[in-house]
């Protein structure tokens, strides 16, 4: 192992640099990356939409296997192909009681502690759960489709049969194509992305732009929030019905959430990696494909790209 790493850092700009291997704190565990996806909340922090504490290093959600585990951490994670599959409990994280807008729970990697944008990362083993997946490229799919697992769930056991998803992403679309498959409930999807659009288009769902939210004919019964745009997420929330219930993505443990005071609000915080797996394999890997691009190797991405998402796999010397 190397005593140093290429990594995608959060500082001034995005930029990938050589830093030392992470340190590994007590109840931590060093993951070896595998993959990592570079999806719409990295896209916010590069457009400066979200602001993750300076000199972080990115990548929200990914895959690996763990190398080495610090004292405290459960032994049971020791060789494990992982991914996050809960929000760390906030006193484990340092800098949580500065930055996050609960004390409940802290946030995903990549905002306040160092993310999957990495060959190695160090992540509180309280997040971590395991992936039954062998294949990388899907295994960096695992976090999303557990959220999507969970929130398509969510919408499926609400009062009613009218649901929206706002924000055509990774999540957003997995979410979308989860309801369909798992519960045969059919949502309604927007976005102002081309590239969600078109991978939404093409995996057969029908992607609406975000101006079309004004003429829904009724409000949404319930309501998932995987846009981090401000407006269109606000205006989601105000167009759901009173007793209804609107569901943040688990970046709105950080980022401010559009807030209504008659609205039912349920934060994602758990979302096991079986279910995401269990889901990945129902879809097939050709969703994955559609989904994000395959890039060998640590880079910062261009725009606009064909699609939602980057799957990067570092090159371990």
């Amino acid at each position: 192992m190397s005593a140093s790493m290429k990594a995608v850092v959060r500082g001034y700009g995005v930029e990938v640099v050589e830093r030392p291997l992470p340190g590994i704190q007590r109840g931590w565990a060093l993951v070896k990356v595998l993959s990592a996806l570079w999806s719409g909340i990295e896209d916010a922090v590069f457009l400066g939409i979200l602001w993750p504490r300076p000199g972080v290093v990115m990548g929200c959600m990914g895959f690996g296997v763990v190398v080495e585990l610090g004292s405290g951490a459960p032994g049971w994670l020791a060789g494990k192909r992982v991914v996050v599959g809960r929000l760390p409990l906030p006193y484990t994280v340092e800098y949580a009681a500065e930055w996050m807008l609960t004390d409940k729970v802290s946030t995903l990697p990549g905002i306040l502690y160092d993310g999957w944008l990495a060959e190695y990362v160090a992540l509180p083993s309280s997040a971590l759960t395991e992936a039954p997946v062998e294949d990388p490229i899907v295994g960096s799919m695992v976090t999303p489709a557990s959220i999507a697992a969970v929130a398509s769930r969510l919408m499926a056991l609400s009062d009613g049969d009218y649901f929206g998803v706002i924000g055509a992403g990774v999540t957003g679309i997995l979410t979308a194509l989860a309801a369909l498959e798992r519960y045969g409930v059919e949502v309604e999807l927007y976005t102002d992305s081309p590239a969600g659009m078109e991978t939404a288009n093409a995996l057969g769902l029908q992607a609406r732009p975000m101006k079309e939210l004004k003429t829904i004919p009724r409000s949404f019964d319930a309501v998932f929030i995987s846009t981090l745009e401000p407006y269109p997420a606000y205006l989601a929330a105000s167009l759901t019905r009173s007793d209804g219930e609107v569901i943040l993505h688990p970046v709105y443990s950080y980022a401010t959430p559009p807030r209504l005071p008659r609205c039912r609000y349920r934060l994602i915080t758990r979302f096991p990696g079986e279910a995401g797996a269990a889901l990945l394999r129902v879809l097939g890997r050709g969703v994955v494909e559609e989904l994000a691009m395959v890039v060998k190797g640590l880079e910062v991405p261009t725009y606009p790209r064909p699609k939602p998402g980057i799957i990067y796999l570092p090159a371990h010397p």
